[in-house]
């Protein structure tokens, strides 16, 4: 959990550990480069001409803080959650926002990895333009493109997630119009792949165009 090697945990670390699970380097991590790390780091044994015994070590896995390493991908359990998304109108030319929440399922939450795709020729929207609204607890959001009109988003708590209620904003401006679903969730990992989830879509009826001053344009 010490990313940067401090020599003590800090939300800063926590920052830096949830932009590196979006991809990417984000800051040069210690013991980089390196799945595991022993202790004691070496030891020396002169002399030795026999089986030596009793030599233990103690392994750790780099940032694994919640210790259930295992191969291959965790199978997703319990009734799944919904990952839902606001459907607001918008102007073209204008901003509006969305918001994502969960509902339903009978887990508790405190992490989400999201896949946030959009089409770019109706919606505008920045990594920046993604904020947390957590209230009330200690929330840290982080979000980065990946492509054009895709976002990786994490979402890490120190209590479960509430339901029910915005999590995050996402602030788009409508460049184009159109009818269908210019956005969607399309990928959802909920504490690390544990939890099972369904997607949404977000439908953005995109309004008369209207002019610089706000009147619309018959």
């Amino acid at each position: 959990a010490d990313y940067d090697g401090s020599g003590g945990v800090t939300v800063f670390d926590a920052g830096l550990i949830l932009r590196e699970s979006l991809g990417g380097t984000v800051a040069t991590m210690a013991d980089a480069g390196r799945s595991w790390v022993f202790g004691p780091r070496s030891l020396s044994l002169p002399g030795v001409e026999t089986d030596s015994p009793n030599q233990d070590f103690t392994a750790l896995l780099i940032g694994d803080v919640s210790t259930n390493w295992a191969s291959g991908q965790p199978t997703p359990t319990g009734t799944p959650v919904q990952v839902r998304l606001s459907s607001p109108d918008i102007a073209r030319g204008y901003s509006n926002t969305f918001t994502m929440s969960l509902a339903g399922g009978d887990a508790s939450v405190v992490s989400a990895n999201l896949t946030i795709q959009f089409d770019p020729a109706v919606l505008a929207i920045r990594p920046e333009d993604i904020q947390s609204q957590v209230v009330g607890q200690r929330t840290l959001v982080a979000a980065r493109s990946i492509g054009p009109g895709q976002l990786a988003v994490a979402i890490a708590s120190a209590a479960a997630l509430p339901r029910e209620v915005p999590l995050i904003s996402i602030t788009a401006k409508a460049e184009g119009s159109t009818s269908g679903s210019p956005i969607a969730v399309t990928a959802a990992s909920l504490n690390e792949g544990s939890v099972a989830a369904t997607l949404g879509s977000a439908s953005a009826a995109t309004l008369t165009p209207i002019d610089e001053t706000g009147n619309v344009r018959l």
